[in-house]
């Protein structure tokens, strides 16, 4: 252990404190600075739990001439603690905390009652003063690391009670629930969302798979409301359906039909981009659908493929989250919302805060045949740095996403309808059902 320091001076330590030598020479050596801060690292090695139980003490029994010196070194222990500059105490308190960071100890306390034991018991020897230290030092330790356990435990606690008056239906999980109308048990986390959870269920009297949509914040969430009065309306076998909804501890569930295969972006991972002669058995039933909502004044404000369902080989709209009903006679007329939606997929007209109307949804329905073909986000060229960039960008630029190479003239110009800045020239989805790509082989 003392030879490390070996390289700093010409004189061992371990030589000077052990072995026989001059008195001269002994004196130089603790008068130098050089021996006495290492020295001084040396001894508050000691200190550590480690170097208490390993090799210094087993090397100390072992030594006769340390035996034989220890008075010269508990002399020279003294020295080194009883020195008061400020900078020791300094370097003493950073050293303390760095080993409280590591080692969980408090070792304030353990450097006090160390230097006590160090002053106080001059007439002991090295090696009783270093085993009583370390037997100090390990006390401390085991009070330290049970007052922790104490306090993890307590923490531990507190966390399960919060846990348990949370409002989260995953406290509901594969348990009955039953309602007035239903009895079932929730499963399979289909999808999460910033404000919903999406689940698979299963109908115990009917044995029927559906999917049940959880609001996280509970009655506190006014979405649900407008969700479920435009679900309740809406009858088309492209729209998904709604089977009911419940409240149950101010935990509210809205039961809807279950898609099997999942939404379009799923199997688009799982299978590639989809060739044109897909795009176009899906793409005229997401056009039927949305004539289906057009028509009833809805804007759905948020198409994408994520949105969009396959059961079997039936697409289904979904997530009204984000819906919103036209009252105005005529169903294109414009009305002052609030922009909506995800950006990418978003009108010019709604990411500036403009009025907008059903064309919105054509514009969303160009940029989701894009995702389709490309199965990358629309505007996924540009990479867009923040969403500053993407608001500029879309809303105040004069570019449109760009369209993928290979495609046929008639599936382009109709991307085009769909995709133009001025929404008065904007197709509706009656002229995109009579577009030249749907009559085509």
């Amino acid at each position: 252990m003392f030879s490390q320091l070996d390289d700093i001076t010409n004189y061992d330590v371990k030589r000077v404190m052990t072995a026989p030598a001059k008195i001269k020479e002994k004196k130089n050596i603790l008068k130098s600075p050089n021996t006495l801060k290492k020295v001084t690292s040396v001894l508050k090695t000691f200190q550590s739990e480690k170097d208490c139980r390993g090799n210094p003490i087993l090397w100390m029994r072992k030594s006769k001439h340390q035996k034989q010196n220890s008075k010269e070194v508990l002399s020279l222990k003294k020295k080194i603690f009883l020195m008061n500059d400020e900078e020791n105490e300094k370097k003493k308190e950073n050293k303390i905390n760095r080993i409280n960071k590591f080692n969980n100890v408090d070792l304030k306390e353990t450097e006090t009652s160390s230097n006590n034991i160090n002053i106080n018991n001059n007439n002991k020897t090295i090696e009783e003063v270093l085993v009583s230290s370390s037997n100090e030092l390990l006390k401390a330790n085991n009070n330290t690391i049970s007052e922790e356990k104490e306090k993890k435990e307590s923490s531990d606690d507190k966390f399960m009670k919060s846990l348990s008056n949370r409002c989260d239906i995953d406290q509901y999980l594969h348990k009955t629930i039953q309602c007035k109308n239903i009895v079932f048990i929730p499963g399979e986390k289909i999808h999460e969302g910033p404000e919903t959870i999406i689940y698979k269920c299963i109908n115990l009297k009917t044995g029927e798979i559906f999917a049940c949509k959880y609001f996280k914040n509970g009655m506190n969430n006014k979405n649900y409301e407008k969700e479920i009065e435009i679900l309740k309306e809406l009858n088309h076998p492209n729209i998904i359906k709604y089977l009911g909804n419940e409240i149950i501890n101010n935990n509210i569930f809205l039961f809807m039909e279950h898609a099997s295969n999942g939404n379009l972006k799923r199997i688009i991972d799982n299978f590639g981009p989809f060739n044109e002669s897909l795009i176009k058995i899906y793409l005229k039933q997401i056009i039927e659908g949305l004539k289906y909502l057009h028509d009833k004044g809805i804007i759905h404000r948020d198409l994408k493929c994520l949105n969009l369902l396959l059961n079997n080989n039936k697409i289904l709209i979904a997530d009204f989250g984000t819906s919103k009903k036209n009252n105005n006679e005529n169903k294109e007329d414009k009305i002052n919302e609030s922009s909506i939606g995800t950006i990418n997929w978003s009108a010019p007209e709604v990411i500036c805060h403009k009025k907008y109307s059903i064309k919105a949804d054509i514009w969303s329905l160009g940029c989701t045949i894009i995702e389709m073909n490309t199965g990358k986000i629309p505007w996924s060229e540009k990479k867009f740095d923040n969403i500053f960039q993407a608001i500029n960008a879309i809303g105040r630029g004069n570019d449109i996403p760009l369209i993928p190479n290979g495609l046929s003239y008639n599936l382009k110009d109709l991307i085009l309808l769909c995709l133009n800045r001025d929404d008065k020239l904007r197709g509706n989805c009656d002229i995109l059902l009579k577009h030249p790509f749907f009559s085509e082989e």
